[in-house]
């Protein structure tokens, strides 16, 4: 069976919440931020070395609950691919 792109995403991202409530390891977010850089590299031109990735928490939009939030920054060329 083959997952798409936004399945894989969605299931890391629930993987990243749960982490951050363990205290996740660096490792596990630099595994993270590779597993993103390169999917992205497969569409358009991503500089890996400039990719900003971390964990921080927020408020909610509908509630004052804090929550866990995964923030990333990533610089991206001129480019696109072409991808059929």
């Amino acid at each position: 069976m083959r997952h798409n792109s936004g399945e894989i995403a969605r299931s890391r991202l629930k993987l990243i919440l749960l982490a951050d409530k363990t205290h996740l390891s660096p490792g596990f977010l630099e595994q993270i931020k590779t597993d993103m850089v390169s999917v992205l590299a497969r569409y358009m031109e991503v500089d890996f070395g400039q990719v900003d990735l971390h964990l921080t928490r927020m408020e909610g939009t509908n509630t004052k609950e804090m929550i866990p939030v995964l923030c990333a920054s990533i610089p991206i060329g001129k480019g696109c691919k072409n991808v059929i």
